[in-house]
């Protein structure tokens, strides 16, 4: 019996002593959980303070980011500052806008002025093909020369159908474009003119019109014939874009002087002024400029800004609107829609496109000279590229070399890599 008693006692001995195990181990865990809740909250603060000061800085710098808009009076008034001999104002100090300043120095030899919404004479072709008596001058800044500006990734063009053909009929006529190859692309040119279209009210955009699942939908009589229209016109568009790519892939020297006619404006006016014989590129963030001639279709920078263009036929609007002096605040009436041929190009200080003028510029003699200029440059700019792949190559091979077998255990490959250790790592680029 004393013996039974012994052994209950012990028992009870052992729970209690499990139970306080456990007890203790609970709070334990209790803590270390509390723990890790608290390094997780620490961690995600982290997190979202990190977000908070790069979303800051990024409204800071669309804040002070070159608008497309300033960018052709700036230019001008650093130019003219330098002109003078001046020093950078506060008010582009202030907005980052030192090294653009600065990069204008070199060309600044002469005063210049704003040209861009200057309206002058157009060709006979223009006026016969447009009925346009006047246009905006391809020449945004009037200087020692006629400059086309154009910042980051940006447009030559955007011609309604009958711009879009005269520009055609021109390129065709001076790159010897037969009639009946062009003629395709002008009857198309010539149909969308029946695709324009307006819309009534303040917010029926293109974007708010296509978002109607059908005409019904729509009361405005006018905003219905809209929707019944933006489909068939765009179908026609898509045809236009293929068709002039068409041209351009099987007629190099057409593409070239359709791109060359957009660039400066040479068969389109008859007022030399506004015929731009230079283009000054800004980059896209603004802290450069570089300066290319343009005296005719030749000319090797044309070959850059072929290689860098794209073609595409969209619809373009414009707000109809109207203020007086009982509402001095513009009010938007609605949008007239028509169809743009577009010419977009990527930014044209990006010197990863030298890449692709390099190979177009090469004719089978290595020492061209167009040729190693544009090697040179993209070598420059990508070399620090190449030096950081291999850092990833080298790093890459150490890690696996260190841990290759827990790499194989985890998928399950058993195979004998005696030896692996000893594995040198090779320098396959030395770009040092």
């Amino acid at each position: 019996m004393n013996r039974y008693k012994v052994l209950l006692e012990n028992e009870r001995r052992i729970l209690t002593s499990v139970n306080r195990l456990i007890h203790e181990r609970t709070k334990l865990t209790d803590a270390e959980k509390a723990e890790k809740e608290a390094e997780k909250a620490k961690i995600k603060a982290e997190k979202e303070a990190e977000k908070a000061r790069i979303k800051a800085e990024k409204e800071v710098e669309k804040a002070n980011r070159l608008t497309a808009e300033e960018s052709e009076p700036f230019v001008v008034d650093m130019w003219n500052i330098h002109v003078k001999g001046g020093d950078i104002p506060k008010k582009y100090a202030e907005r980052g806008l030192e090294p653009l300043f600065n990069s204008i120095k070199p060309y600044a030899k002469s005063p210049a002025t704003v040209y861009g919404k200057t309206k002058l004479a157009t060709s006979e072709l223009w006026k016969d093909v447009t009925g346009k008596k006047n246009d905006t001058s391809k020449t945004d800044i009037k200087g020692d020369k006629n400059y086309s500006v154009k910042y980051g990734p940006a447009q030559l063009m955007a011609g309604a159908p009958s711009e879009a053909r005269a520009t055609l009929i021109a390129a065709a006529e001076n790159s010897g474009l037969s009639d009946k190859v062009q003629q395709k692309a002008l009857n198309i040119l010539e149909e969308l003119k029946k695709y324009a279209f307006r819309t009534e009210g303040e917010t029926m955009n293109l974007k708010v019109l296509r978002s109607y699942e059908s005409a019904e939908q729509l009361t405005n009589s006018n905003n219905k014939k809209a929707y019944g229209i933006i489909m068939k016109g765009e179908e026609l568009q898509k045809k236009l874009t293929e068709e002039m790519q068409t041209l351009f892939d099987g007629d190099q020297n057409f593409q070239r002087e359709f791109i060359f006619e957009a660039m400066t404006g040479t068969s389109k006016f008859s007022d030399a002024s506004a015929i731009a014989d230079t283009m000054l590129c800004i980059s896209k963030d603004a802290k450069t400029i570089q300066v290319h001639e343009v005296i005719d279709s030749s000319s090797p920078y044309v070959a850059k800004v072929v290689s860098a263009t794209t073609v595409k036929a969209t619809y373009k609007g414009a707000a109809r609107t109207d203020a007086t002096k009982y509402h001095p605040k513009t009010i938007t009436y609605g949008y007239d829609f028509n169809t743009a041929l577009r010419l977009y190009t990527k930014d044209l200080t990006d010197a990863t496109n030298e890449c692709v003028v390099a190979i177009n510029s090469y004719n089978g003699n290595i020492l061209n000279e167009d040729f190693l200029d544009y090697v040179k440059k993209a070598w420059n700019k990508l070399k620090g590229v190449f030096a950081k792949i291999k850092q990833f190559i080298v790093k890459a091979i150490e890690y696996i070399k260190t841990g290759f077998y827990n790499l194989l255990e985890f998928f399950g490959i058993d195979f004998d890599v005696e030896g692996w250790q000893k594995l040198d790592v090779i320098d396959l680029y030395d770009v040092a």
